[in-house]
């Protein structure tokens, strides 16, 4: 994810510094969610009086703690919760009523994801609410099984060569050849296996990535195969594969010691490189813990250290840094797929295919989805047009042969598969049409999205990106279904999550104040706050406020710098771990029991 500081952000930032005063806090009540009880609370700022609204249970007596994230719909009876029920894993949306505290669990279930931030704007042109919320990344369980990885549900992987180093002596560098074997099929990512020449990952030109070609199902192993390889003559330049000769080779399911398998927690082993190589350390410094010395991986990740030098392990030579390869894991290949800034035009089929991870969506500026369901239900007139106009995001698996396919990016071809799904953000401009519509205005044939030119941010995963997989998301929700759109992979796992309008929102991380624009697909840092343990944001008009447990107190901050402005609130309550900021005027007369 880019984290470029462009000047529209800088400039929406610093103006929104200079209007605090125009809100007056007098006419706003907060609800929130005490995190020490699981009580909802209520506090009106007119009177100062804080008051328990009771226990946040369902008509059974069964609690929800754990909410980090809500928001509220003007004039409704209802907050917006997001829940992670312990008993599957899976975070559910939540109606919490604002008068009795009483819950119900509504709509699909929101992925394993924990909703740490959500807030509510009715987009420009929307007649509707939306919902926003940023939801932490879905984890993939995986195991160490004799030398491999195994995945317990289904997933995608990115094999990276962090580095290698070995040398013959000290007189030349020894080339190293991997493989990777997925279950019964081997793939040769950076060259062929048997070719020191045309496979060697020890030049180096490290980190080097690989995403494996498919989406795998729960069991399957991953294991690393490395070979060494020395002259067979000491007077051979090395310039040709005849002047080498395999030296050792390992495969870490072999159960040998020369392999070393490492997850999250595990000891860095302390060993000396040989020859004043590059330590197992200078490969993996990113993913140590400098003052434990221990490996900080992500949940979904491993690390391989191979010892490709010498047979004996109680050798100086023996330093297990060879070669180091990372394997990430992720729920789906696109994950792993890198960002690309692009101009596209052009026209893609649109492949029918249901499935929840592949079948087509558009979100249009004004906040309104359209789905695959809509190409199936939708009365067209005899055009065949169903949208025409700006979106901020489509996802779309092709269908038909390449010639149906016509797309170009930066005035180039280029090459999109039939079985890949793609994402395209930013200020796109779209029409999805059928050519074919019958006499009651049912599409008949082949639906297509045509693209005329604009700038956009295309997710593309055939082409493995060289960073780690998103640590969280920020998402669109429907408040009644639980329907999901992916907006932007995140690079940080933010607490809070506030706006004034669906193209900048602010979240924090740690004693850190972020931007969020998913336009433009970038998180930028705006500066540091007083406070940390902020965890929930809110804007009661222009006014930014956030809640630090660690001060047990609403702090009024400034949205163009992340400075503390005025003194801390006391709304008699110390660990509030979401809030809502509602304007009394929004509050339900008693005639709304439902959502806008």
């Amino acid at each position: 994810m880019r984290t470029i500081i462009s000047m529209f952000a800088l400039l929406y930032v610093l103006m929104a510094g200079q209007l605090y005063a125009t809100t007056p806090l007098a006419d706003y009540v907060l609800f929130g969610i005490d995190g020490s009880n699981g009580n909802l609370i209520r506090h009106d700022f007119s009177t100062g009086q804080t008051t328990v609204v009771g226990p946040i249970q369902d008509a059974s007596g069964n609690s929800f703690p754990g909410i980090e994230g809500s928001a509220y719909v003007p004039g409704n009876n209802n907050i917006v919760a997001f829940w992670k029920d312990p008993s599957d894993g899976q975070t559910k949306l939540l109606y919490i009523n604002i008068e009795t505290a009483r819950a119900a669990v509504v709509g699909a279930d929101l992925g394993d994801g924990i909703v740490n931030g959500a807030v509510a704007l009715k987009p420009p042109a929307g007649s509707q609410h939306v919902i926003y919320a940023v939801q932490e990344a879905e984890t993939i369980d995986f195991n160490i099984e004799d030398g491999s990885v195994v995945g317990e549900e289904t997933f995608a992987a990115r094999v990276t060569v962090l580095g290698a180093a070995i040398s013959a002596g000290g007189e030349y560098d020894i080339p190293v050849t991997v493989r990777v074997d997925v279950d019964s099929d081997s793939h040769e990512p950076f060259g062929s296996f048997t070719s020191p020449i045309a496979g060697n990952v020890n030049d180096g030109n490290n980190p080097r990535n690989h995403v494996l070609p498919e989406e795998y199902p729960t069991n399957t192993r991953i294991a690393v195969s490395a070979t060494s390889w020395i002259k067979k003559n000491s007077s051979n330049d090395g310039s040709q594969a005849s002047h080498w000769e395999q030296y050792l080779s390992f495969a870490s399911d072999d159960n040998t010691p020369h392999v070393k398998v490492l997850r999250d927690g595990d000891d860095v082993p302390p060993i000396t490189p040989f020859l004043n190589q590059g330590s197992i350390t200078s490969f993996v410094s990113k993913y140590v813990d400098s003052a434990t010395g221990k490996i900080t991986l992500d949940k979904n990740q491993a690390i391989y250290l191979f010892e490709l030098g010498t047979t004996n392990l109680s050798s100086s030579a023996a330093d297990f840094q060879d070669l180091v390869v990372l394997v990430t894991l992720a729920k789906h290949r696109a994950d792993l797929a890198a960002a690309q800034d692009v101009t596209v035009v052009g026209t893609i089929n649109i492949n029918p295919n249901n499935s929840e991870d592949n079948r087509f969506f558009l979100v249009a500026a004004n906040g309104s989805v359209i789905t695959r369901d809509d190409l199936v239900n939708a009365t067209l007139k005899s055009d065949g047009v169903l949208f025409d106009g700006a979106a901020n995001l489509v996802r779309v698996r092709p269908h038909g042969n390449g010639s149906q396919n016509e797309l170009a990016i930066d005035g180039q071809p280029y090459d999109i598969k039939n079985n890949t799904t793609y994402t395209l953000t930013g200020a796109l401009n779209a029409t999805v049409y059928n050519a074919a519509v019958d006499s009651n205005g049912k599409a008949t044939g082949q639906w297509k999205v045509v693209f005329t030119e604009g700038p956009a941010v295309l997710q593309d995963p055939n082409n493995p990106g060289d960073g780690d997989p998103p640590k969280s998301r920020l998402i669109q929700v429907d408040h009644r279904t639980g329907q999901v759109v992916p907006l932007i992979a995140l690079d940080n796992i933010y607490d809070g999550l506030a706006a004034v309008s669906n193209d900048s929102f602010f979240a924090t991380k740690d004693n850190n104040l972020y931007l969020i624009n998913p336009l433009a697909q970038t998180e930028t840092q705006i500066g540091q706050t007083a406070y940390d343990q902020n965890r929930s944001l809110e804007f009661a008009g222009s006014m930014l406020l956030d809640f630090s447990t660690s001060a047990g107190r609403l702090i009024q901050t400034n949205a163009g710098t992340g400075s503390t402005i005025g003194n801390p609130i006391n709304v008699g309550v110390n660990d509030l771990r979401s809030i809502i900021l509602v304007n009394a005027s929004d509050l339900p007369d008693g005639s709304n029991e439902g959502y806008d």
